[in-house]
């Protein structure tokens, strides 16, 4: 192959995957006009931000991925299609990032695009990408800090690739923190293989404080970047729920520097107390963590069945779901994975950990932790949990399935996984959009209830 052929497919591949990512999720995009589960909260929020430059009420979760939610809103305003285009651009991102993240690991570019792919035409990645929850965007985060992490491992002697790779890592675990807390779960595998990298060097002057400014940088580049997302809610104290409260109940109107430190503290601390007191025991779109490993128990975002007098509504007023659809069809949003990459990606896990106990390969011991480290603090957490938070695991097991298929016993299998993931893709894409079918069809590919 020669370097200009090279050159156009290093375009054309993820160029092609970012087109066919957009192509499968921007159909029925705005469908169903109103919000979907969780959107009631980020969307409002996202927009009030844009007013005011704060959320309204008090919040549970960071406001880095409200912020981006709020990109789409104020391009094309506060509609169901404004305040999705953020998830779906942020989706297009995490298959290019992991597609190229794959280019770190196996040869070529069919097996990287194999892996880009897999994400593209996964359940939750697509459910994810398609509505305004905060998960798709904490995956863009992570998924941006392993794939910096895998360009490291992949050249340790040009160490100012590393220290670029090291802060592009730190900075995007940061981002993360700001969308959700959970980010934190993965900081300490891209530490270990920082450290790991660091410890190949030879021993010379300044070896220990390589080590230690190592561990510095994950320690302060991301609260520093965390903080830096709170300079709106700085700025605009006096409109925050906590100075609210705090000056119609305490008669504490002060906006002094003091003060404002200390309802900050009291910000967090809200979401601290959210993280630790929320139960969704009795929710029945939640379960245990644990049993994702089988995908038991997924969320249903929507469920609509569709009647006769839905259509009486006027057009401007309904939510458009059931659209041509007969009477006593079913749209429903399920965030559950695409069967073939999931359960394939559990195979591909027990391949690389047989390489790791076997052959000591080290870039088999980082990639199970990229998607372990991610998947162990839910699992071992006694509360429920839902379905769609697993939209950061799927980039890491995508590189899973790369990094099986790319062994040689597995190679000819490559094919079959592509056409399969293909074929579950159009089969359970009805369940993934909202398109209404009839109960027999729906229930047809509610799969985890075979089990």
């Amino acid at each position: 192959m020669t370097g200009r052929t090279r050159s156009w497919l290093d375009i054309a591949v993820p160029v092609a995957l970012v087109v066919g990512t957009a192509a499968t999720r921007l159909p029925r995009l705005s469908e169903p006009r109103a919000f979907v589960f969780d959107e009631i909260y980020y969307a409002p929020d996202a927009a009030e931000m844009l007013r005011r430059g704060v959320e309204r009420g008090g919040v549970v979760h960071p406001p880095g991925g409200k912020w981006l939610i709020a990109s789409g809103i104020r391009i094309f305003g506060f509609t169901s299609f404004g305040w999705r285009f953020g998830a779906l651009v942020a989706g297009c991102l995490v298959v290019l990032l992991t597609y190229l993240a794959a280019r770190q690991i196996v040869p070529g570019r069919l097996l990287p695009a194999l892996a880009g792919g897999a994400v593209a035409l996964d359940g939750v990645s697509f459910t994810t990408g398609r509505s305004a929850h905060l998960d798709v965007f904490l995956a863009l985060f992570t998924t941006g800090a392993i794939t910096l992490t895998l360009v490291a491992l992949k050249d340790p002697t040009n160490r100012r690739k590393v220290r670029w790779c090291q802060l592009g890592a730190a900075v995007s675990l940061g981002l993360g923190l700001t969308v959700k807390w959970s980010a934190a779960f993965l900081i300490l595998a891209v530490v270990l293989a920082f450290i790991w990298l660091q410890a190949r060097q030879p021993v010379e002057p300044g070896y220990g404080k390589r080590l230690f400014a190592t561990v510095l940088v994950f320690s302060v580049l991301p609260i520093g970047v965390y903080l830096a997302v709170y300079t709106p809610w700085i700025v605009n104290a006096d409109k925050t729920f906590i100075h609210i409260e705090d000056c119609k109940n305490h008669n504490d109107c002060s906006l002094s520097i003091v003060n404002r430190y200390r309802q900050f503290i009291e910000d967090q601390n809200r979401i601290w107390e959210f993280q630790k007191t929320s139960l969704q025991d009795n929710n029945s779109n939640a379960d245990l963590s644990w049993k994702w490993v089988n995908q038991t128990h997924p969320s249903t975002l929507f469920r609509k069945t569709c009647i006769p007098e839905l259509n009486q509504a006027p057009s401007d007023l309904g939510d458009n779901i059931c659209a041509g659809a007969a009477p006593g069809d079913v749209a429903e949003i399920v965030t559950v994975s695409n069967p073939v990459v999931w359960f394939t990606a559990m195979a591909a896990g027990l391949v690389l950990l047989w390489r790791v106990v076997f052959r000591r390969d080290r870039i088999a011991f980082f990639l199970l932790a990229f998607g372990l480290y991610q998947w162990f603090p839910w699992a071992i957490n006694p509360r429920h949990s839902y379905t769609f938070y697993i939209a950061p695991l799927i980039p890491p097991l995508a590189l899973w399935v790369a990094a099986a298929l790319a062994q040689k016993p597995f190679r000819k299998l490559a094919p079959v996984f592509a056409v399969l993931t293909l074929a579950a893709f159009v089969f359970y894409y009805p369940i993934w959009s909202g398109t209404p079918m009839s109960p027999d069809q729906i229930r047809a590919r509610e799969y985890w209830r075979a089990y």
